[in-house]
């Protein structure tokens, strides 16, 4: 008996055609759903970000406080957060912080 070669190959062209429309779904999905996973950890990180600024802020309010005393250091987290005062020795009427936690920043703002 002999075999139609007009069928041959049809088994892999379909796979093929079956693994492209799977891959495309998956790369639509991913592209949908990657942004809002990236959100959603960056509302997390978002309270220690501010948590940090808030802490470099009322480390300003004590050193304007206490007057002409040897400055302590600022701000230490264990969380591994990070504030950046400006002015970094906290004089003038505004001062501003800049908490960073995991590529997340919040800024406080202070006008005497």
């Amino acid at each position: 008996m002999k075999k139609d070669n007009r069928q041959s190959g049809i088994a892999l062209l379909l796979s093929l055609l079956f693994l492209g429309v799977i891959l495309s779904i998956a790369f639509g999905l991913s592209a949908v759903f990657i942004p809002k996973i990236r959100l959603s950890v960056d509302a997390r990180n978002s309270p220690t970000a501010l948590f940090a600024a808030d802490s470099g802020l009322e480390w300003c309010l004590y050193i304007s406080e206490k007057g002409p005393i040897p400055t302590p250091l600022p701000p230490v987290f264990t969380t591994g957060a990070t504030v950046v005062l400006t002015p970094t020795d906290c004089s003038g009427l505004t001062i501003k912080a800049v908490g960073t936690f995991n590529r997340v920043n919040r800024a406080l703002e202070v006008n005497f």
